[in-house]
């Protein structure tokens, strides 16, 4: 059997927002660290404001983090998934 691969990896992940006033700063999303091996389905749960949305837009690259590290392991689509390919 394949060993499958990680295709996300997230790193000790922080978002971090500016308060009005310039009252401190509100911790969006608080350090976290997670894999998702190739294959593996994979759920993000948790409460109103813990965080999720902005972890899978820092994912996507639709956010920057304020720190850690993320990594997205990207491979042209397969010719027979019916995915089409992004124009370049």
């Amino acid at each position: 059997m394949k060993a499958m691969s990680d295709v996300i990896s997230v790193q000790n992940l922080k978002k971090t927002y500016p308060l009005p006033k310039g009252k401190g700063t509100m911790e969006a999303v608080k350090a976290i660290s997670f894999t998702v091996a190739q294959g593996e389905i994979f759920g993000i749960l948790g409460p109103n404001g813990a965080g999720k949305t902005t972890t899978l837009e820092i994912i996507e690259g639709l956010k920057s983090q304020s720190s850690g590290q993320v990594k997205v392991k990207i491979s042209p689509a397969d010719k027979n998934s019916g995915l089409p390919l992004p124009a370049h």
